[in-house]
């Protein structure tokens, strides 16, 4: 009994060191067909060439379609509404009368600016003429003066007698017309010194009697030519002198009076221009009773009837005044408003407001192109430019949004208010460039590298990129045209994995494993 139970013993430890073996065999023909298999794997590599092109950077967002132009309409003037002959609905063109505004006021006002014009224009008549009246006197009086400082410097001959020590008194005579003159008997044979006293034929100088007699005739000519009823009258160079004397203060008088009336004109040429200006001013007011339409368009609301009286900055009364239309306004249109008596509106004008996030506003400006394509007109592409871009941005859940507004460079019936479309705003154009597909490049921290084939092998080239378009990035520097680049790499026949698991069936099935699902003690599985 005992020899029997060391024989079996003795067989099972040998059935388990048999199956140790053999399981330590297969395990190391399937490590080694996989190292096979790895070492066999070929790798392959696609490539494209760098080629120079053009790109465009653009950042796109969703939004609507706005009506740009809405004109709310509000009188001017006051008065009384007449002739309104629009409702809502209607359409109107540009500069068509809407309606008029009775106020006589405004009609007297022009007659009153019109009698002032004409009044400033007889005032400037009037102070042209007294200047011309002033530099004629000026002229009279520069006249008199000239001729009176000739007869003072003019000497006068006196005749001396051969014969006679005396001579007959001058006759003086007096008439307010005609200026007095005194006149000496001169003796033809007698000369004049220089010195405006005649010599003695004898050669003695007259006697002192004889002198004094001839300035006694002198200064009772001069007293009589002082006693003279025109003072002002001109004095011809033939022997009249002015009755009264002209002084360089009666001349310095008369140039002030030509400067005074000359600052009159002055004065008159600015009376009539702000006459004038008043007068203009009147009858654009007058002008103003006539309310038209600023804009071709849709009438959307109207807030008065006939009858009503529209007061000083738009206040309404009367039997109308409710409003049957809605005024709407735009952001970011041109001429919107609000508040006014007719509101218009352009059908055909619009914009498109969409929201861009804070990481893609830095790069969109004002005036930069844009395409706009519409969800409900799918064939309709339509070019535009950026018109605003908001100040603030709005956050909404933690992200912050910034309104952008489109305006399109031609419109389409087919567009309407509201609906929804996509904009396209071209940031950056680089023409020209050399570039590659986005995958070629990689990144090592801050630094970006493609991999080009040196003899079959990758080899890593720093580049320094610009814009990305797309599928595309520019190349600005590290590599030349015509050059590959690594795009993919490719391997045929990958890297064998082998587990062991804990499978049922067989000694080994597909998956590897011990019959019974049994594992031997001290066997760890692995994976190669």
């Amino acid at each position: 009994m005992a020899g029997n139970k060391r024989g079996r013993r003795r067989r099972l430890r040998m059935a388990v060191i048999v199956g140790l073996v053999i399981v330590a065999a297969v395990a190391g023909f399937l490590a080694y067909r996989g190292l096979k298999s790895n070492t066999a794997a070929e790798v392959s590599y696609t490539t494209a060439v760098v080629q120079k092109m053009t790109l465009t950077s653009s950042v796109s967002g969703t939004g609507s379609v706005e009506l740009s132009q809405t004109v709310a309409v509000q009188p001017e003037v006051s008065g009384t509404v007449s002739g309104l002959a629009v409702k809502v609905g209607d359409a109107v063109e540009a500069g068509q009368l809407l309606f008029t505004i009775v106020n006589p006021e405004l009609d007297l006002a022009v007659t009153k600016a019109e009698i002032t014009y004409q009044e400033a224009l007889l005032g400037l008549e009037k102070a042209k003429l007294s200047v011309l009246q002033a530099k004629q006197d000026l002229a009279d009086l520069q006249e008199q003066y000239e001729a009176q400082s000739t007869t003072t410097t003019t000497s006068t001959t006196l005749p001396v007698s051969s014969t006679t020590s005396t001579h007959p008194a001058p006759s003086t005579t007096t008439s307010s017309s005609t200026t007095t003159t005194a006149t000496l008997p001169t003796d033809t044979s007698s000369t004049t010194s220089t010195t405006g006293v005649p010599p003695s034929t004898t050669g003695v100088p007259p006697s002192t009697t004889v002198l004094d007699s001839r300035a006694a005739a002198l200064l009772a000519a001069s007293s009589s030519a002082a006693a003279s009823s025109q003072p002002s009258q001109a004095t011809s160079n033939s022997g009249s002198s002015s009755s009264a004397k002209i002084t360089e203060l009666d001349i310095k008088a008369a140039k002030q009076a030509v400067e005074s009336a000359e600052l009159s004109v002055t004065s008159a040429e600015f009376q009539v221009t702000s006459a004038e200006l008043a007068l203009q001013e009147a009858k654009e007011n007058a002008a103003k009773r006539e309310v038209r339409a600023p804009i071709a368009g849709v009438v959307t609301a109207l807030t008065v009837e006939n009858g009503d009286t529209i007061g000083q900055g738009g206040s309404t009364s009367g039997g109308g005044g409710t409003a049957t239309g809605t005024s709407s306004s735009s952001s970011g249109g041109s001429s919107s408003s609000s508040g006014g008596v007719v509101t218009i509106t352009d059908p055909d004008a619009f914009t498109v407001k969409v929201a861009l996030s804070e990481s893609d506003i830095p790069a969109v400006k004002v005036g930069q192109k844009a395409t706009i394509s519409f969800d409900a007109l799918p064939d309709l592409t339509l070019t535009g430019k950026v018109t605003s871009i908001d100040l603030a941005g709005t956050n909404s859940q933690g992200v912050v949004s910034y309104g952008v507004v489109v305006t399109p460079d031609v419109t389409d019936p087919a567009i309407k208010a509201g609906m929804t479309a996509t904009v396209n705003i071209i940031t950056q154009v680089a023409a020209d460039v050399l570039a590659v597909p986005s995958s070629a490049v990689k990144s090592q921290g801050n630094t970006k590298y493609v991999q080009v084939l040196e003899n079959g092998v990758p080899v890593n080239v720093t580049v320094e990129v610009g814009i990305s378009a797309g599928s595309y990035v520019e190349i600005k520097s590290g590599l030349t045209e015509g050059q590959e680049v690594v795009v993919q790499t490719i391997t045929s026949g990958s890297a064998t994995t082998t587990t062991i698991r804990n499978r049922t069936g067989g000694i080994f099935n597909e998956g590897g494993g011990f019959p019974g699902g049994a594992v031997p003690g001290g066997f760890v599985p692995g994976v190669r």
